[in-house]
Parts: structure tokens; C-alpha cells; sequence
């Protein structure tokens, strides 16, 4: 999160204030950890729904 709202500041300092950009990376940067979380979140369910049918036929 961090290293992207450090590159996303330098990517909108050129067009607006830097205190605005400032605050609007941060917001970029929580937006996008968030979508990252969501998309692990998914795809470990999927997984855990393949290692659940692979147990129940071992028993």
C-alpha cells in the first residue's frame, strides 16, 4: 500500500496540489489493496471448496 500511494503522489502531483495528491493516493492506495484482498479472498474459497471435496473421498 504504501509503495503505491508513494508512486501514485508523484504521478498526480503534476497535475494537482501536492497535500490533494497526497490524500488522493492514499485513497488509490486503499481502493487497491482492498481489490487485492478481495481477489485472494476469492480465490482461496475456490480452493477450499477443491480441497474439501478431496478429503471427503478419502474418507
Amino acid at each position: 500500500m504504501t509503495t503505491y500511494a508513494a508512486d501514485r503522489t508523484t504521478e498526480l502531483i503534476h497535475t494537482m496540489d501536492a497535500a490533494i495528491a497526497g490524500k488522493q493516493a492514499l485513497l488509490d492506495a486503499i481502493n487497491y489493496t482492498s481489490l487485492v484482498t478481495i481477489g485472494l479472498a476469492i480465490v482461496a474459497t475456490i480452493f477450499s471448496l477443491f480441497i474439501r471435496k478431496h478429503m471427503h473421498k478419502e474418507i
